[in-house]
């Protein structure tokens, strides 16, 4: 079974992407824009603006909940697992 399955939503999926490399995000935006229509990327260079968008402080006060959140491989502040780790053990993000 090949089926597409279309699910429409009402408001434009929100993907934050922690990535510090042009090139890269160039391509997850024509990746992404292949699968959806109607998305909004928020890109943030490391670790800790990440952290700071999701938690809505430091200019990233008015910031969307991301529906999907996406993190470089080659960002070298932190190791992604460690992001991983902080969001899962902080409640206000691990939902």
């Amino acid at each position: 079974m090949n089926e597409n399955i279309v699910i429409p939503i009402d408001h434009p999926t929100e993907v934050l992407l922690m990535d510090d490399r042009i090139g890269d995000i160039r391509g997850i935006h024509r990746a992404l824009a292949n699968v959806w229509h109607n998305f909004n990327l928020h890109i943030v260079g490391n670790s800790q603006e990440a952290m700071e968008f999701l938690h809505k402080t430091a200019g990233h006060e008015n910031a969307p909940d991301p529906d999907l959140v996406l993190l470089s491989m080659s960002t070298q502040d932190i190791n992604r697992c460690d992001v991983l780790t902080m969001v899962k053990q902080d409640p206000c993000l691990k939902n």
